[in-house]
This record gives C-alpha cells, sequence and structure tokens, in this order.
C-alpha cells in the first residue's frame, strides 16, 4: 500500500462513527493487521521541540500558550528544555507554519507511516530506535516526568 502525502489520515470524529457503520468499520479495518506501506524518502527532527522554542513562536505569532502547563505565555523556570507539551494538532500543524516561514524550509507533521518508520529507526523489523532488544537508559521511562531534550542520546 503506498501512501498518499496529498491526503490527511483519515480520523472519523464521534459524530461520523455513530452516523455512519461503513465509515467506522472502514476505519477500523485499516488500523489493522499489520499491513506494508511504503514510505517515501522525508526528514524528521532528532529531537522534540523544547518549550523554548515553542514560546518563541508564541511570542511571534500571538498563538495561545499550552494550557495549564506554562506561567502565561511562558514555560516555568527551569522547563525551557523540555518538551512542549499539552499543544493539539492544529497547534503542532501551526508551530510547523511558522518554522517553516521562519527557516525558509518547509516543515511538516509526519504521517502515522513516517513516525512509526522513524521510531523503528529505519527498520521494520526493530522492535525500538536502537534494535529488537530493550536497552535500560536509552528511554525516560523513570516515572518521574519528562526529561530534557536530548537526555537519552542512545535511544535516538
Amino acid at each position: 500500500m503506498a501512501v498518499r502525502p496529498d491526503l490527511p489520515p483519515f480520523q472519523p470524529e464521534r459524530s461520523e462513527l455513530k452516523a455512519s457503520r461503513a465509515a467506522y468499520l472502514l476505519w477500523m479495518y485499516n488500523q489493522w493487521p499489520a499491513h506494508e506501506v511504503t514510505v517515501g524518502p522525508f526528514a524528521i527532527d532528532r529531537t522534540e521541540v523544547t518549550n523554548a522554542e515553542y514560546a518563541d513562536f508564541v511570542k511571534e505569532t500571538g498563538h495561545k500558550p499550552p494550557p495549564g502547563v506554562w506561567d502565561g505565555t511562558r514555560p516555568k523556570t527551569g522547563e525551557e528544555r523540555l518538551p512542549v507539551s499539552n499543544v493539539s494538532y492544529e497547534d503542532a500543524r501551526q508551530f510547523a507554519a511558522w518554522r517553516s516561514k521562519r527557516d525558509g524550509v518547509t516543515y511538516r507533521l509526519p504521517t502515522e507511516e513516517e513516525w512509526e518508520f522513524a521510531a523503528r529507526g529505519g527498520d521494520s523489523t526493530r522492535m525500538y530506535p536502537w534494535g529488537a532488544e530493550w536497552s535500560q537508559g536509552y528511554a525516560n521511562l523513570s516515572g518521574a516526568g519528562p526529561a530534557p531534550v536530548g537526555s537519552f542520546p542512545l535511544g535516538r
């Protein structure tokens, strides 16, 4: 199955699912079983977007900050290097458009297939980006909350 980059993935709203059993079944059967897809060339950031970079976006555009996690229009002191959180799909899309204009490069959100490909380190047989086996210290699973962006370079 080839990915159509010109079409967004179908994600039905709850009302659509109630209104159309066929739409629901189409959506559901496209979720599993695992199936082969072709992912074309793409680039993806090596790290998450930091609160500091998202704050630049908020400041320059007047976009609303993430609700409930910042002090007004700035991240809390000491949390500038944490990954931005509590943003919607639309917030992320608008951030990508702002960053595209800022950098003179076209950015977009990855498709589901691109995200999985990147999360597996470009190898569909891997369970984790670094390989088939779990390796302690390669990911933030301490339960202590988010860690600064770039804290786990072995798990990239």
